[in-house]
């Protein structure tokens, strides 16, 4: 397939809808942007493979897939240009740090898709970053009160 193909997404129209997020997402106080669920992920990578997709908010250009299974075919689909592999969900605290993404940083999560299990699981992996609890929309601050932790 190339990039002229209907089924590709182009590069230029990954980049832009990254472009458009950070800024929303910045405003709500949120440092970077994880995206599981496979609809958004394809809306934001041009794939629908495991994974998910990382969005530094301050450096929106460096979205990258990170993908547990079938890389090659990944590869493939999107034209992003950041496309990892992934050991697992639990190598994610870690992904987060080496990306700049601070200890003290809020992450954002797609909770009105996010199965409660994985929300958990997520919850459970570090101690480093407050996970975003309240959509902008419900008038919150976007963190629980307290702040829930990556445990």
């Amino acid at each position: 397939m190339n990039e002229s193909s209907p089924f590709i997404t182009p590069a230029a129209e990954l980049a832009d809808r990254s472009k458009r997020l950070a800024p929303l997402a910045r405003a709500q106080g949120i440092d970077a942007v994880l995206v599981f669920q496979h609809t958004d992920l394809f809306y934001f990578s041009g794939t629908i493979q495991k994974g998910v997709f990382v969005l530094p908010v301050d450096r929106p250009g460096d979205g990258t897939l990170f993908v547990i299974r079938d890389i090659q075919r990944a590869r493939a689909e999107s034209r992003l240009s950041n496309i990892q592999e992934l050991d697992g969900m639990r190598s994610l605290p870690g992904i987060i740090s080496d990306l700049g993404i601070d200890g003290g940083g809020v992450i954002g999560l797609e909770l009105d898709v996010l199965p409660a299990r994985q929300y958990l699981s997520l919850e459970r992996c570090s101690r480093r970053h407050s996970l975003w609890t309240h959509p902008p929309s419900s008038g919150g601050s976007g963190r629980s009160n307290p702040p829930s932790r990556w445990r």
